[in-house]
């Protein structure tokens, strides 16, 4: 997911689509991938392929940073100096109640051959 994401959003090998890379990143960030969360913050911040929204940016670089991830704290620094107290404290509260979703191990798992063409 993380990967097509970046495909959508570089063009590389696909057509370059921003709403497309916002889709397969929030999936990936919901499951719990650093890397798409960062990505859907960057996402929110600059209004690429969804809304411009400063407060689902922070939460989710706060959800980044929360698992260790340097830049998103550093790009919660910045955004705390352009939201409202109560939209960052709601950001907050969004970021400190999200729990990922669990992954599904066998959707990466192939199917048997044998069972397909019979």
């Amino acid at each position: 997911m993380h990967n097509l994401a970046v495909a959508f959003a570089q063009g590389s090998g696909v057509d370059k689509d921003p709403v497309q890379a916002a889709q397969w990143f929030t999936r990936a960030a919901d499951l719990g991938l650093v890397d798409s969360q960062f990505n859907l913050a960057v996402l929110y911040e600059r209004g690429l392929g969804v809304g411009q929204s400063l407060p689902d940016a922070y939460k989710w670089y706060a959800i980044a940073s929360a698992q260790g991830d340097a830049e998103s704290k550093v790009r919660i620094e910045v955004l705390s100096t352009q939201l409202s107290p109560a939209d960052r404290a709601s950001a907050q509260h969004a970021a400190d109640s999200f729990k990922p979703e669990p992954m599904d191990r066998n959707a990466n798992v192939p199917p048997d051959p044998a069972a397909l063409f019979g």
